[in-house]
């Protein structure tokens, strides 16, 4: 049957061309023909807000924004323990930056924004989650904000990056040297590529719906297990 053509930009804070194979897969076993482009190695505020860029020429049907913790904040632990405040406010001032060239963005695509994934390490150990000054609590922060952003622009939704990483295992999601060798933060990109195009169904309404009621009482009277075929009551 034929496919619908879907244009999807892809923009993150990290190397995500590995992104490209799974979504073409999933897409199209979805009846979706993807034309798919990216955005340039963490741009994604100057891309949105530049009417010039290949966005803008582009124009997506859907944008997705992949962000990490380790690429977007680079070195918060670092910076947290020199100045917590300071490390704050910064990421107070990212979070305002790329929500108005959110909103400034000025055509009618869809836009899926990951949250931060909660960081693995903190300079704190286990005393992180009852601080409050710690990481546990900024990047919690982070993520609510862009949850309250989310629903007041209804063109945005947020994708749960930090629930799929503890999924796979934060530990097993990237593979270190490739982190090291290119910021590639997905091992394994059809993780993200699965949950995206929950939100590309969703969008589409491309959606399978299922109707479970009960037998006994409910589609006939009576309970078959104990009256037995003939002696439960049922219409034409």
């Amino acid at each position: 049957y034929i496919k619908r053509n879907i244009k999807i930009g892809v923009m993150s804070s990290y190397t995500i061309n590995n992104l490209e194979d799974p979504l073409l897969y999933y897409l199209y076993e979805n009846g979706f023909k993807l034309d798919i482009k990216f955005g340039g190695y963490n741009q994604i505020i100057q891309e949105l807000l530049d009417k010039n860029s290949w966005l803008y020429l582009f124009k997506p049907d859907m944008i997705l924004i992949a962000l990490t913790t380790r690429t977007f904040l680079p070195d918060l632990q670092l910076k947290m323990i020199n100045n917590y405040e300071m490390a704050a406010n910064e990421l107070k001032l990212k979070l305002k930056s790329l929500m108005d060239a959110i909103e400034s963005y000025s055509l009618s695509s869809k836009i899926i924004i990951t949250n931060l994934d909660l960081p693995i390490y903190s300079p704190y150990g286990i005393q992180d989650i009852e601080r409050d000054d710690g990481v546990i609590k900024l990047v919690h922060e982070f993520n609510q904000e862009l949850i309250n952003f989310a629903k007041v622009n209804t063109n945005v939704n947020v994708l749960d990056f930090d629930r799929l990483c503890s999924m796979i295992g934060k530990t097993n999601i990237t593979d270190e040297k490739m982190h090291y060798l290119g910021k590639i933060e997905l091992k394994d990109a059809s993780i993200l590529a699965k949950e995206f195009l929950k939100f590309v169904n969703a969008s589409y309404g491309n959606l399978k719906k299922c109707i479970i009621v009960d037998l006994d009482n409910t589609l006939w009277g009576g309970v078959i297990g104990e009256d037995g075929v003939d002696g439960i009551k049922i219409g034409e």
